[in-house]
């Protein structure tokens, strides 16, 4: 409609639009009745806060968000706070991640510490049934399951991909985060045979393990599995191969985005076809976790803030997809050349500007 109104392309549409977004107001939610409640609830909580003395912080108004929402029992005014990214303070974002995830439901806030108790404790007795750790962090299978070969093998998967799991990181090469890795892939293998273990969860889990334990580090490997666990919930059907040629799985998401892309820039589109690009590769990396393989850590941590405060539930992944295509226009139509195309799109992640594809990404 804007495109029309003002006679421009679509994709000039959008970057009009992603310029305009006003963070004060729900844009993410397509009630405009309940837009606007959520809008005046976070006017009415920024001005108690202002209140009580200097401008509040994006902090202190998410620790207030969760206050409200545990008297209230609502979640949405946390959400829409999480959607716009949550602040480095210490243990916040992984508090508000249990929350939105639904491992500590906002609506049993008075429930918080028993909850957290017994899903830590049910993680410890799954972990100590499969398998056993023992000197230098060593991973084993525990038991007669020792000798079962399928066991092992999966084992042995996992711990090969954790082994190159963020290796840059001085936290991912010590020997206990690795056998905390390997400990909760394994676990979710076993006690989901219909999903399994796949390439690239150790991604999806290592973001992760790395928030909760920035928050608790003796209980950051079992509130890490809950919280991937209530993840693979909603993001599973880009892994389980089964679901490949169906509009749930990794063609799904593919099958998405390029109608995205045909519908706001036909050129790029025409131009990536005829080029014999297929956004198959690049596609399935990024929606499959989340861009967990592609951009440096702090821009990840921004991103699933909003994936996970989604209402839309994780449909911004793809508009985000398409973002990062445009916002690499000029340097794709600059080239017909299949390789010099695919290393434009590998190195779009890592050089990008989030905050400004964010907001594109939400215009669409």
């Amino acid at each position: 409609q804007l495109a029309l109104k003002y006679n421009v392309p679509p994709r000039e549409a959008v970057n009009l639009l992603s310029r305009t977004l006003y963070r004060g107001a729900a844009f993410e939610y397509a009630n405009e009745e309940h837009a606007m409640a959520l809008g005046e609830e976070l006017a009415e909580l920024q001005a108690s806060a202002a209140a009580s003395g200097a401008a509040p912080s994006r902090g202190d108004l998410v620790r207030r968000a969760i206050a409200r929402g545990a008297d209230d029992g609502s979640d949405s005014l946390l959400r829409m706070l999480c959607f716009r990214g949550i602040p480095d303070d210490a243990g916040l974002r992984a508090q508000v991640w249990k929350t939105m995830l639904g491992y500590l439901p906002m609506d049993r806030h008075s429930e918080w510490g028993a909850l957290q108790g017994e899903k830590r404790a049910l993680y410890e007795s799954y972990k100590e049934e499969l398998l056993t750790i023992g000197d230098g962090h060593k991973v084993a299978i525990k038991g007669t399951d020792a000798r079962a070969s399928h066991l092992q093998d999966l084992l042995q998967e996992v711990q090969n991909d954790v082994e190159r799991t963020r290796r840059d990181m001085e936290f991912f090469r010590k020997p206990s985060t690795r056998a905390s890795l390997a400990a909760m892939l394994f676990t979710y293998a076993r006690l989901n045979p219909g999903v399994r273990y796949v390439q690239g969860m150790n991604e999806v889990a290592a973001v992760v393990l790395w928030v909760m334990a920035a928050a608790d580090a003796d209980s950051a490997e079992a509130d890490a599995f809950w919280c991937f666990s209530e993840l693979m919930v909603e993001i599973k059907e880009g892994f389980m191969q089964a679901l490949d040629d169906t509009g749930e799985g990794v063609h799904g998401l593919v099958e998405g985005v390029t109608r995205l892309l045909k519908t706001w820039d036909p050129e790029v589109a025409r131009h990536l076809q005829k080029s014999e690009l297929p956004p198959l590769v690049f596609l399935v990396r990024w929606c499959t976790v989340l861009f967990a393989q592609d951009a440096t850590l702090p821009d990840i941590l921004r991103l699933w803030d909003a994936f996970i405060g989604d209402p839309r539930r994780f449909e911004l992944v793809g508009h985000l997809a398409l973002a990062l295509i445009l916002s690499r226009r000029d340097a794709l139509l600059a080239t017909d050349k299949q390789f010099e195309l695919a290393e434009v799109l590998q190195a779009a992640p890592r050089c990008a500007d989030f905050e400004a594809v964010l907001r594109q990404a939400f215009a669409v």
